[in-house]
């Protein structure tokens, strides 16, 4: 057995740090790196072949982060160690067996049954999604997991809101949860998540992006609109369970002034990114959506008596499978540039819904392209889902803000701005969607 700290500190933590700064959910720039070091690993200990996780630090500019790694340890004929990636290798099941026999550090909290037995049978391990802000793998053919890369406390919202949804409410348009892997040290941590696999044919992006490919055009549009009011109910169905959640930290309650002022200091942080970008290479073209800079301001949702309450944080069509059963939603970690306080924070529901109708104007731009059919359709599948969202609550006995309008208006605004800074940073191809949305607000306003 080899000293996991004796590797990484002799030799290896730049070399992984090289080897994996490219993967699309390191979230370091290599430029701003200062240094790196090993927090703890699990085991302690290992050999040629072992999975591990490993708890870095990294030191930037900006201080300090944490990343979680699932890595394999290797030892060539040469005696020389380097790392894979345990999950996408398929080593990880090997990691979770040992784990569910032994205490320590690192344990997998909560079991169900279905879960200790896929992995004690040593079911069919695949990996899916691996270049997000997280991975995730499918065991056997009931159980999804999903390996978190940014540290987060054990109030982790992916875990945490559906255990809460399924305890408070009827609604089951939200995955079972069937346990957690949690680290428990100096802080205690959420490292991955498990949940029940809902048979599905995709998340409503890929299948309406797909059945736009296959089917005629005006059969596709009947169904996408069918489509768009089962959608507009679900997330009202979801945002009522979730203001019935009765536990501390998570009840429903109005906005006050420290809402506002992290919200101010979150929109601040946006802009910031946003000159940064109208300045680059990427923003020449852009120039005219500067003036949107200026007219700006955050929303004090607490001066229109609005309430806050849990919210999903990213809510878009692929966060939503279609299933025979209905829509079901997932992935309530929030957004992937967000901090983890404002993704446990308390929202809006219209933060939400406006990250719905970013999602139509998303994919009808995508397959119709720029122009003014894409724009009308857009607009048609917003009104289509804000329809039957504000019915479904209304249907419900409960009632809408009166500037609940005025709300999402801004949500929108703020979302479309989000938008284009992420997709500078990671698909510059795309930033032309977002972009032309901020252009027609300024022509509307």
């Amino acid at each position: 057995m080899t000293s996991i700290r004796r590797i990484v500190d002799e030799t290896l933590m730049d070399e992984t740090i090289r080897k994996f700064s490219s993967r699309r959910w390191f979230f370091v720039r290599p430029e701003d790196i200062i240094s790196a070091g090993m927090e703890t690993s699990y085991p302690e200990e290992a050999e040629d072949g072992d999975p591990l996780i490993m708890l870095i630090y990294i030191e930037t500019v900006d201080g300090t982060k944490y990343m979680n790694l699932a890595l394999t340890l290797h030892q060539d004929t040469r005696g020389k160690f380097h790392f894979t990636d345990s999950i996408e290798d398929g080593r990880f099941p090997n990691l979770l067996s040992r784990m569910l026999h032994d205490s320590g550090k690192f344990e997998i909290q909560n079991p169900v049954s279905r879960l200790r037995e896929a992995i004690e049978r040593k079911e069919e391990f695949r990996s899916l999604k691996l270049e997000q802000s997280n991975s995730s793998f499918r065991i056997g053919e009931e159980i999804i997991g999903k390996f978190f890369r940014t540290p987060s406390g054990t109030d982790n919202p992916d875990y945490k809101l559906p255990v809460l949804i399924r305890k408070y409410s009827d609604f089951r348009g939200v995955p079972e949860n069937l346990g957690t892997i949690i680290y428990h040290g100096s802080m205690d941590l959420c490292i991955c998540v498990f949940s029940s696999y809902v048979k599905n044919y995709g998340d409503y992006w890929k299948y309406l992006f797909e059945s736009s490919r296959v089917r005629e055009n005006g059969e596709f549009l009947i169904e996408a609109r069918s489509e768009a009011e089962r959608i507009g109910v679900a997330v009202a169905d979801l945002h009522l369970a979730m203001s019935a959640i009765g536990e501390n930290n998570y009840r429903s309650e109005p906005f006050n002034d420290s809402d506002y002022e992290r919200m101010k200091r979150q929109d601040r942080n946006l802009i910031t990114e946003f000159r940064r970008l109208l300045s680059s290479p990427y923003g020449v073209v852009y120039r005219d959506v500067a003036t949107i800079i200026d007219t700006f301001s955050t929303l004090n949702l607490s001066q229109i008596g609005e309430m806050k309450q849990p919210i999903h944080g990213d809510l878009h069509l692929g966060q939503i499978l279609k299933t025979d059963g209905g829509p079901v939603i997932i992935d309530f970690e929030g957004e992937p540039m967000a901090s983890m306080e404002d993704r446990i924070s308390k929202g809006s529901p219209m933060k939400d819904l406006a990250g719905m109708t970013r999602s139509w104007n998303y994919i009808w731009h995508f397959i119709l392209g720029q122009g003014e059919l894409p724009d009308r359709i857009s607009e048609e599948f917003r009104n289509i889902t804000l329809t039957s969202y504000t019915d479904e609550i209304k249907r419900s006995g409960h009632r809408m803000n009166d500037l609940w309008k005025k709300t999402l208006s801004f949500f929108e605004t703020e979302k479309a701005i989000y938008e284009a800074v992420y997709e500078w940073n990671n698909r510059p191809e795309m930033l032309w969607i977002p972009m032309q949305f901020l252009r027609n607000s300024l022509k509307i306003h």
